[in-house]
């Protein structure tokens, strides 16, 4: 038995190590085949470097899953290698039904990992048949793609457009198949083919190849990199670029304007007899062999062996730094964490007494200096640990820009997509829950509010409609704004949909945002029809409910006919947080300190009612307020008389919250609610303090979104 369970221990390590291998794969070929499903839809010429992306991926899929000892998703990956090969050779037309099998191979991938990362790795899966399953799924989309990949029969009628160009046959037996089918490829096209010969100093050659070579993709392709022939230096090495451009060799050897190099015309007398050095039999391209069982090589001036070259066993150091982490590593750790600052405020608390009681005074003056080195160790501890937990929003972004390129072609709608702010960083926790709400938004502004293209023209708008996804960073909180320019949330057609659902009275009076709130209740949608897309009643409720639940707030904003903006406030991490103690009665409270503006202490005759709610006169600016005892059923009390308000802030809203006293701040780390009681509205969890007592965390997001709506509803 022990020997099964360390079995097991040992396998679901190794699918972890897949999975995570493997997920990073396919978030690559996703984002690769949708550039390639536009170039399609497009019907315009395959981008060479698009191409072999994706057969590197597969190649790199396969190699994985072979080292792994998953047969089926190797043969697959094989075969996707066959389409991805036969594409960018020329073999597979871009129109082929091979082509479009790609996606459905990469969903097949994706379902078999999901699959792995939910096995427990002990043998005993939840369900075992899942595996035979998937593999005949497998089994089945190879025989479709074998079915589909028939390469096109040679034209003999067809001339062979190298057989144009006085290429010396050496050179064109140096240059590999894919070479030799881009060279093809660009001569059909009509553009001019020319050799770049320069000289570089041995070294720094790198640098200066690939200064050149950046420089002559930037107004063609580059076919291939050969040692060039001719007598120079010691000190110098000579390459010849075969590259394809629209420009003449006068006016690309202008354009580049570097020391040392020639560009010539292939085709002429003067290029007709290039000849390589016999000595480089293995030029820095790959041989046609290994281009095809192997990954498409990209000239690059590291493949030339060079006087100070690295030796073999130097050349196997990581040229990486990094090192990926289990998330669910990160939260023990931060769990850690937590523990040592609720310890650190036990210290702090047993240093106090000490210090006040004459007969420890010295005791506690010493434990106060350790308490103090403690706490500044475990800041630097804390922080750092957070930082390795906060990832760019543009993890979620570049998926938001496959789902518009997959609604433009299934709706048939011109819609561009603009995005800001993809650097702003969140917790790696909040960042993953985001992506639900946010694929939400954008196929609701895609389906409900962008308009149809001869509706637009009507309306005097661009037939491109805009989705824009802008992220910002506001204090400790960060912000992300969803808009469109399409026809706005028509408040009389939600109002109507709502009474006929009963969600509202036809006598009740709703100001405008309540009314345009009515988007969020769970089961009402404006869309008569139901598509695919949109129209069940479902998508906008998830977004509140999961902003609400990441401590988040949801705020929309419309005007018929020129759009809708719906804002996103969310705290940047989760985790520990700082928190303002509050006293009410006999109990105490914490709340987040990234939410908490300013306090005061105010005077009962300065706390005005107006509707029957009870307001403060901020500087100028009306604050609406609440009774922390109220909401809890707590006996009132105050302080002399007086009464401390904590100002709350989230987003543009802001809530006024009477207290009896304040506390202090202190680090927490918020627990959730275990027990049959764990979902209270106005409270997101319990943390503990120095004193080994428990108190609640309120829910700042929930206590400011119900302010707003009663002091509309009034």
């Amino acid at each position: 038995m022990a020997a099964r369970r360390k079995t097991g221990r040992a396998r679901s390590k190794a699918y972890r190590e897949f999975v995570s291998e493997a997920e990073e794969i396919l978030e690559r070929m996703r984002a690769d085949l949708a550039d390639l499903s536009d170039q399609r839809a497009a019907h315009t010429e395959v981008e060479p470097d698009l191409v072999n992306r994706l057969f590197r991926s597969a190649h790199s899929l396969k190699g994985l899953a072979s080292m792994f000892g998953l047969d089926a998703i190797s043969q697959l990956a094989h075969h996707l290698e066959d389409v991805l090969d036969g594409l960018r050779l020329g073999r597979v037309s871009l129109e082929s039904p091979a082509v479009a099998l790609l996606d459905e191979a990469v969903a097949v991938f994706a379902a078999f990992t999901q699959e792995m990362s939910e096995d427990r790795g002990d043998g005993a899966s939840d369900a075992p048949g899942n595996a035979a399953v998937a593999e005949a799924a497998i089994a089945e989309l190879v025989t479709r793609i074998e079915a589909a990949v028939h390469p096109p029969a040679a034209d003999a009628t067809n001339a062979d457009p190298i057989a144009e160009l006085a290429l010396d046959p050496t050179l064109l037996r140096a240059l590999t198949e894919y070479e030799e089918h881009r060279l093809r490829e660009n001569v059909r096209r009509g553009r001019r083919i020319v050799l770049v010969e320069a000289s570089f100093e041995i070294l720094s050659f790198e640098e200066g190849l690939a200064e050149l070579t950046k420089a002559v993709r930037e107004v063609g392709e580059v076919l291939s990199t050969l040692p060039a022939p001719g007598d120079a230096p010691e000190s110098q090495i000579r390459f010849s670029l075969l590259a394809a451009t629209d420009l003449e060799a006068g006016a690309l050897e202008r354009r580049l304007d570097l020391p040392h190099t020639i560009v010539r015309s292939v085709g002429g007398s003067s290029v007709g007899r290039v000849v390589p050095p016999q000595a480089t039999a293995n030029p820095v391209t790959a041989s046609p062999d290994s281009a095809r069982h192997d990954e498409p090589v990209e000239p690059t001036s590291g493949a030339i062996d060079a006087p100070g070259a690295p030796s073999e066993l130097e050349s196997l150091k990581s040229i990486s730094d990094t090192v990926r982490v289990d998330i669910k590593k990160l939260d023990e750790l931060m769990n850690l964490v937590g523990e040592l600052v609720i310890q650190r405020s036990a210290i702090a608390s047993i240093a106090a007494r000490l210090t006040a009681d004459p007969a420890t005074t010295r005791v506690g003056a010493e434990l106060s200096k350790v308490h103090k080195s403690l706490d500044r160790k475990l800041q630097e501890l804390q922080s750092g640990v957070l930082e390795v937990r906060m990832v760019p929003l543009r993890q979620v972004f570049e998926k938001l820009s496959r789902v518009v390129r997959r609604l433009r072609r299934d709706l048939g709608k011109e819609v561009r997509l603009e995005i800001k702010g993809a650097d702003t960083e969140l917790d790696k926790l909040i960042v993953e829950e985001l992506v639900d709400p946010l694929v939400h938004l954008v196929r609701n502004a895609f389906d409900h509010a962008i308009e149809a293209p001869a509706e637009r023209a009507r309306a005097g708008k661009s037939i491109e409609g805009t989705i824009r996804i802008e992220a910002s960073q506001r204090g400790n909180h960060v912000v992300i704004d969803v808009s469109d320019d399409g026809c706005g949330i028509d408040p009389v057609a939600v109002r109507a949909r709502a009474e006929a659902r009963g969600l509202v009275a036809p006598g009740d009076l709703l100001t405008h945002r309540e009314t345009l709130d009515l988007i969020f209740a769970p089961g009402l949608s404006t869309r008569v029809e139901v598509t695919e897309t949109s129209g069940r009643g479902v998508g906008m409720d998830v977004v509140r409910s999961n902003l609400t639940a990441l401590g988040g707030l949801v705020d929309v904003d419309s005007t018929v006919g020129r759009g809708t903006r719906v804002s996103l406030t969310l705290p940047i991490t989760l985790a520990i947080i700082q928190a303002l103690i509050v006293g009410v009665a006999d109990q105490r409270f914490a709340i987040p300190l990234t939410s908490v503006l300013e306090t005061l202490l105010v005077e009962p005759a300065s706390i005005q009612r107006s509707d029957g709610r009870e307001m403060l006169n901020l500087r100028g600016q009306p604050l609406a307020l609440r009774r922390l005892a109220r909401e809890f059923g707590l006996p009132e009390g105050g302080s002399g008389g007086k009464h401390y308000v904590v100002v709350l802030g989230l987003g543009d809203a802001r809530l006024g919250l009477l207290v009896d006293r304040l506390d202090g701040q202190q680090d927490t780390v918020i627990k959730p609610i275990q027990g049959p009681i764990q979902n209270v509205r106005g409270v997101t969890g319990a943390t503990e303090l120095g004193d080994q007592n428990a108190v609640l965390v309120l829910d700042v997001s929930a206590l400011v979104d119900d302010a707003v709506r009663r002091r509309e509803a009034a």
